[in-house]
């Protein structure tokens, strides 16, 4: 098991694949730039823990299975408020070449494609982050803390009334003599 500080986050991945090597790192947020513009202001911590095993799969091919972990606090979509959440993402993709063998692959694999043979941590695994990160950070919409109850009338035995109720009406025999006696 290697382990790395936040400033080496570039590896090579055949040669980790060749060794069969896991790699753990700390990476700062800042390392992620799309998912540090996602959340913003909003994350509780300034790192994401990763823990990743290269290996080679039955065909040869490059291996990666691992886990990222960090905390944010994101906004509910169902109340709007900023609630914290703890991500923890699995891992599981096959590294190939080219568009193409990605698309051979799916949709019973998830592939990276990588055009050289080294990589950064972060560009490995944003898009797994980024997917990871919950639209609605209350676990239920009904049973969310911060969602507005929403008052009306409750459920009525009575027929619903069309917009041309008061037309019909006003056609029935006598209808209109009862409206001029009053």
């Amino acid at each position: 098991m290697r382990s790395s500080p936040a400033d080496e986050i570039a590896v090579d991945v055949p040669a980790l694949a060749q060794r069969g090597e896991r790699f753990e790192a700390t990476v700062p947020v800042k390392a992620f730039a799309r998912l540090g513009a996602a959340l913003g202001e909003t994350v509780e911590t300034d790192a994401v823990e990763v823990a990743l095993e290269f290996r080679r799969d039955e065909t040869g091919g490059t291996r990666i299975v691992g886990e990222c972990r960090m905390r944010a606090t994101v906004l509910c979509s169902g109340c709007a408020e900023a609630v914290p959440v703890r991500l923890d993402v699995a891992l599981d993709f096959r590294i190939v070449a080219t568009e193409a063998e990605a698309e051979r692959l799916l949709p019973d694999t998830d592939a990276v494609v990588l055009d050289e043979d080294r990589a950064t941590l972060a560009g490995l695994v944003e898009d797994d982050l980024l997917l990871g990160l919950p639209e609605q950070a209350c676990e239920e919409r009904s049973t969310c803390p911060h969602a507005l109850a929403l008052e009306g009338p409750g459920p009525s035995d009575a027929a619903p009334v069309g917009p041309f109720a008061a037309l019909a009406a006003l056609k029935r025999p006598g209808a209109g003599e009862r409206d001029a006696e009053t």
